[in-house]
């Protein structure tokens, strides 16, 4: 649904939804809409709860605002694989930008990524950021358990296939690399994890 739209129908609906609920709707609906002022106003409405502290995490974190989300997302007492996944990439950005914590931070975002992947075994998206994460620390045992759940859960993952060429690329195997190079450029040339296999078998090719 386009945010204009969405905002004309919960609109209409106001006198008659329970209260909660319309803002709850109206506050996403301008978060996904990048209204983010709007945002703010309609989930500050909301009673204190997991709800409430959930979107105006989303909206610090649209703003930028890492340490305001972080203080959100773990007030939310009922934390879902969503808001793992929102933790650990928040966690792991703070890394890059504080090389001093960088380990530990990354360390962290780990644990968050974990957790998500092992609340939805069958998400994609979990394991490969799971898996990305081993790679950042250098455990290539687990980067490979997981890129290999992804490619279990969808054939048709790029990145898993391309998180899979990585590791065999770290471990020596640049041939074994390469066959996973192809069989991620079948399914999309434009995978991101795929870059970045590109550049190792490029430096290995010199």
């Amino acid at each position: 649904m386009k945010p204009a739209i969405g905002a004309a129908i919960f609109s209409r609906i106001e006198r008659v939804a329970p209260a909660p609920y319309l803002e709850t709707m109206l506050a996403a609906n301008a978060l996904r809409g990048g209204d983010l002022a709007a945002a703010a106003g309609y989930a500050h409405k909301i009673p204190a709860g997991p709800v409430k502290s959930e979107l105006l995490g989303r909206i610090a974190l649209a703003r930028g605002e890492g340490e305001l989300a972080r203080e959100y997302f773990l007030a939310a007492p009922d934390v879902d694989e969503m808001q793992n996944w929102r933790m650990g990439q928040l966690i792991t950005l703070r890394g890059y930008r504080s090389p001093p914590l960088r380990a530990r931070l990354w360390r962290q975002g780990m644990h968050y990524y974990t957790v998500a992947a092992r609340l939805a075994p069958l998400s994609e998206r979990y394991l490969l950021a799971a898996g990305s994460q081993a790679l950042l620390l250098r455990d290539d045992e687990a980067a490979h358990t997981y890129f290999q759940r992804g490619v279990d859960v969808d054939p048709t993952s790029a990145d898993a296939y391309a998180g899979l060429g990585i590791v065999a690329y770290r471990t020596q195997n640049v041939a074994l690399a390469r066959k996973f190079a192809v069989l991620a450029r079948q399914r999309d040339s434009k995978a991101l994890i795929l870059a970045h296999l590109d550049l190792d078998l490029a430096n290995a090719s010199q």
